[in-house]
């Protein structure tokens, strides 16, 4: 920043060097000469008066009298003319307006060239960017020690809250941490300065949706509120797509997950992940084609189980709408691989359900594949498949698959230790 304002200070005492330079000189020169070309004029004057006079005289137009009254006169008039008081208000106006004009030349250059790049320069980005070479030096001498990165760059955004690229940073460095919480706050504080700048803010949104969709493990409220924010301004916008994908593989609607993902990359074939984001493809395609050649084996007679589940009433103070449900079916020979699995949330109990071989991990674990299962319906807390302490579940079997015609009646009932 030091080399820029010294640059644009030579060129702002050049331009007034320019300009001035030739002003200074007509001042100069009018105020050495102008006397003396005034009293020039003024002798000329009082000679050419004082030869009428002599003539009216010698012709007897005047007396002796007269004359030398008059001459009195014409001498008075021309030592008057040449005392200071007496100059000319014509000259006087045009020396003040030249010494205007070199004033507002000495300031008015580099004020105006100020206001003018405020309005078509980048002033902010240049400061944006010393900034950055800035931070990224603190940053260094912090080695690695993640803590002391995050506070080195905490502090640096405290000095310029408005830097965008440092909010930027601060999230991303703090999804590397796992810290979803704190990093879905920098992207939404991202998202606001870009909003106030003019700024298409879809990608702080979709940033924001990334960090509440790992920090819940599903498609909660907020990260839908978040995707619409994000998809509402920017329809292609890749973090949205990616998470769609992402929960769509997850509640095995593989078509939809390979279509999210394929449109990533038309959109960008040159994206970083790209390479992952067709193996996802790839793998979504495959689990559609099985799901799709598995829909009509079930409807010729493949094992359906059907379901009635609830949550107890003792554990009502336990679990939050938005808690995930796991509903699954199971090998009751203490095979832990689900045949069947489907995903439901607290705020929909109780709920009906029907698994079936649509709903299989595998086409060499369904539902159809065993004889006698186990049902399990679990509220995760954490949003993750596997059960973890804290969990809420319910259990019931075993149950002879082929003679069960009746819907079950399955509640959840226990705490997981």
């Amino acid at each position: 920043m030091t080399v820029f304002w010294l640059a644009i200070v030579l060129l702002a005492v050049l331009a007034i060097a320019i300009i001035a330079v030739p002003l200074l000189s007509i001042l100069k020169s009018g105020s050495q000469g102008a006397g003396a070309r005034r009293d020039t004029a003024n002798v000329a004057l009082f000679e050419d008066r004082l030869t009428e006079l002599r003539a009216e005289l010698k012709a007897g137009q005047i007396s002796d009298a007269e004359f030398h009254d008059l001459h009195i006169e014409l001498e008075k008039s021309l030592l008057n003319d040449a005392e200071p008081g007496a100059q000319n208000t014509a000259y006087r106006s045009s020396r003040m307006r030249q010494i205007l004009v070199l004033v507002l030349v000495v300031v008015g250059v580099p004020v105006t060239a100020l206001l003018m790049y405020q309005q078509v320069g980048d002033y902010k980005g240049l400061r944006q960017v010393e900034w950055m070479k800035e931070t990224r030096l603190q940053l260094a001498l912090a080695g690695n020690d993640p803590e002391e990165i995050l506070r080195r760059l905490r502090d640096r955004l405290l000095e310029q809250p408005d830097h965008v690229e440092g909010w930027a940073l601060l999230g991303r460095s703090l999804m590397t941490m796992q810290r979803y919480a704190e990093a879905e706050e920098a992207f939404r504080h991202l998202a606001e300065l870009l909003a106030a700048e003019g700024e298409n803010p879809a990608g702080a949104h979709g940033l924001r949706a990334q960090a509440l969709f790992f920090k819940e493990g599903r498609l909660s409220a907020p990260v839908r509120a978040a995707l619409e924010q994000a998809l509402k301004t920017d329809p292609n916008e890749g973090s949205s797509l990616s998470i769609l994908g992402v929960a769509a593989f997850q509640e095995q609607r593989y078509a939809e997950a390979a279509k999210f993902w394929r449109r990533i990359i038309e959109l960008n074939p040159n994206d970083p992940n790209a390479a992952a984001i067709r193996n996802g493809v790839a793998r979504a395609e495959q689990l559609a084609a099985e799901q799709a050649n598995q829909q009509p084996a079930q409807a010729a007679g493949g094992a359906s189980l059907q379901l009635q589940v609830s949550l107890g009433e003792s554990l009502n103070g336990q679990a939050e709408p938005g808690d995930t449900v796991f509903i699954l079916a199971r090998p009751a020979d203490g095979t832990r691989m689900p045949l069947a699995v489907v995903r439901k949330t607290v705020g929909e109990l109780p709920v009906s359900v029907t698994l079936d071989d649509s709903m299989a991990m595998g086409p060499m674990a369904k539902l159809s594949s065993a004889e006698t299962v186990e049902v399990v319906a679990r509220v995760s807390k954490s949003g993750s498949p596997q059960p973890q302490p804290g969990d809420l579940q319910g259990v019931v079997g075993p149950i002879q698959l082929r003679a069960q015609n009746e819907p079950l009646n399955l509640v959840i009932d226990q705490l997981v230790q």
